[in-house]
């Protein structure tokens, strides 16, 4: 079922995508929709999953230098499935990005990070602490058309701390991004 939903979904974020700017070089509005996939890092003795989709408002933050590189600020709001051990639970997070974007929008840095909620903090035998946990991510961004980017990131999450137990989570995240 949830497979169907999601075609559904990446079908209509394709639909919606042909509407944003034409040129490399126009400005968009910083609404973005997207879906990541994740997995552990290799470190790790668990071997956990992650599928998100996520939208994006702009924040009122930017900046621009002479040279035409640009710093956009975004609100990011990830909604996300977590499989590991062979259990499946879901997660909530939300927090500020920063894009540097280079001049004519081809390329892009970013990083960025936040607050979160997990439906369930254990799997099987290996617990990620409590419900609550803190993230951050960094990578870079490429534009294969004025809508339509793919990138990587490096997410970590973690509880800081807060809980008995501080286990952390590492993924490498790829993601397809549409702005609009």
């Amino acid at each position: 079922m949830w497979k169907k939903n999601l075609s559904a979904i990446v079908f209509l974020l394709l639909s919606l995508s042909t509407h944003s700017a034409v040129g490399f070089c126009q400005e968009i509005s910083g609404f973005t929709a997207g879906t990541r996939a994740a997995f552990s890092t290799v470190r790790m003795e668990e071997n956990f999953q992650q599928y998100d989709l996520f939208g994006t408002l702009p924040l009122p933050w930017t900046y621009e230098w002479e040279s035409g590189w640009r710093i956009e600020s975004l609100a990011d709001l990830t909604l996300s499935v977590l499989n590991g051990e062979g259990e499946t639970g879901g997660t909530i997070a939300v927090g500020p990005d920063l894009f540097l974007l280079c001049p004519k929008r081809w390329i892009a840095l970013n990083m960025g990070g936040g607050l979160g909620f997990y439906e369930d903090h254990k799997f099987g035998k290996y617990t990620l602490g409590g419900p609550l946990f803190f993230h951050f991510q960094t990578g870079a961004t490429v534009f294969v058309h004025p809508s339509l980017s793919v990138g990587y990131r490096y997410h970590h999450k973690s509880n800081g701390n807060i809980f008995y137990k501080n286990s952390s989570l590492n993924m490498h995240q790829f993601e397809l991004r549409f702005w609009f």
